[in-house]
């Protein structure tokens, strides 16, 4: 549209369509920080993150590949050698491998994802083991 009067008319149609849709309740928006903090929450439960928001670019930018947390609490799990730690961001994680000293409160852990898939966990500084969130 060459035509100023045209080009704004057809602006504010657009965005009247568009905050309509949100007062409806049909358009939501999320900031960047909002969306990523979302899929921080929701990394290593079965439901996928990817394309949580739609797919496309938006989910690649704001994709979570790691989560940086410290442990609350660390209890025996009833499988020998297990572990069940609770991170500061609420979510509750289990040790696959077994180890043979607990994590203690406050350590620091870094969570991935494994190359052939589940998640692997750094506690301390340590090794890397097997974990797996139970919720």
């Amino acid at each position: 549209m060459t035509d100023d009067k045209e080009r704004l008319a057809c602006f504010d149609r657009a965005s009247a369509a568009i905050l309509a849709s949100r007062a409806a309740g049909d358009l939501m928006v999320l900031d960047r920080k909002a969306v990523i903090a979302r899929k921080q929450s929701r990394f290593g439960l079965a439901v996928p993150t990817s394309e949580m928001f739609g797919g496309g670019r938006a989910d690649e930018v704001t994709d979570v590949r790691q989560l940086d947390s410290t442990i609350k609490t660390a209890s025996a799990a009833k499988a020998y050698g297990r572990w069940n730690l609770e991170l500061a961001n609420g979510s509750v994680w289990q040790t696959v491998d077994a180890l043979t000293f607990g994590p203690s409160k406050g350590d620091a852990i870094t969570l991935k994802e494994a190359p052939l898939g589940g998640y692997r966990a750094t506690i301390a500084g340590g090794r890397s083991i097997l974990v797996k969130r139970i919720r």
